[in-house]
């Protein structure tokens, strides 16, 4: 099948696209060097030529630390409907779309149940991407496309940007610097990246509709990958814990149940969350020797 992939150059759209290919799809990737997602002459014209029977839309604004609350999330949420509405024109069949954990009311302790779990997000960007799926939910039903809505909770692994906390504990560390850290005490769900393209892959080939967590449903704390990371480059001496003051207002865990995907979409990881970090230690060392 000819599926379209937004976002298709980024950290999890390259993985995305290696899956897709991988299961015999022709994949046409769209990266911002090739068409402005917010003109839609532009893209409705390439939809047009392009006739794809499928979908994988990943595109969006996800710059850390800006994009929970920056207006570019109402930017994203138009162009993504006009997107849809050019797919759907022009014969599209089957499109998965991009969704996000903050769609989800935080706070209790329970994993994140697609079905069960309230969506009352608290930031603007989990807002806008529920808003979105509510609006093309209802959409696709009158216009013959199969949609799937995949909600992403944490992602690590290779080309992560080195900002973030993985690669950057990983640097400081090889380089002999002291990693001053909080309590590390906040729970979270981490998906190694190529995992993640995989399982996208597998929602997209499914019959599958709606909201699927797209995660590993293994829950760890921060604490324990920072420690895990340390002892794996023998620098755990180096690592401060309780020095700098826990964050304020994140809720302390925030883990997935991966019930429909296992099984309704048929897919599970299968390398632990544990060795895919020492895979993603080892990458990043080679990284940093060449």
């Amino acid at each position: 099948m000819k599926v379209i992939v937004t976002g298709a150059t980024g950290f999890i759209g390259r993985q995305v696209v290696t899956s897709l290919q991988r299961c015999g799809h022709e994949v046409i990737g769209v990266g911002r060097s090739q068409i402005n997602l917010f003109d839609p002459v532009a893209v409705d014209d390439f939809v047009a030529a392009q006739k794809p029977k499928g979908l994988i839309h990943l595109a969006w604004d996800t710059t850390p630390g800006v994009y929970w609350e920056t207006p570019q999330n109402l930017r994203w949420t138009a162009g993504s409907l006009l997107l849809f509405e050019s797919f759907a024109r022009h014969g599209g069949r089957r499109a998965v779309v991009a969704g996000t954990s903050a769609e989800y009311q935080w706070g209790d302790n329970a994993d994140l149940d697609e079905s069960k779990t309230p969506l009352v997000a608290d930031s603007l960007y989990g807002v806008s991407k529920n808003a979105l799926h509510q609006i093309l939910a209802f959409w696709a039903q009158g216009v013959d496309v199969s949609l799937a809505w995949g909600r992403i909770f944490c992602t690590f692994g290779p080309h992560e940007k080195e900002g973030r906390l993985i690669p950057k504990l990983i640097a400081q560390l090889q380089r002999g610097k002291e990693f001053r850290f909080d309590s590390g005490s906040l729970v979270r769900d981490f998906l190694y990246v190529e995992d993640l393209g995989a399982a996208f892959a597998a929602l997209f080939e499914s019959e599958v509709k709606g909201a699927v967590n797209l995660a590993s449903g293994e829950a760890l704390s921060i604490r324990e990958i920072v420690t895990f990371l340390s002892e794996s480059l023998r620098q755990s001496e180096k690592v401060r814990f309780d020095v700098l003051p826990d964050p304020v207002g994140q809720a302390s865990r925030v883990v997935a149940s991966i019930n429909r995907l296992t099984t309704e979409v048929g897919w599970t990881p299968e390398i632990s969350t544990r060795d895919r970090l020492g895979q993603t230690c080892s990458w990043w060392i080679d990284e940093m020797n060449k």
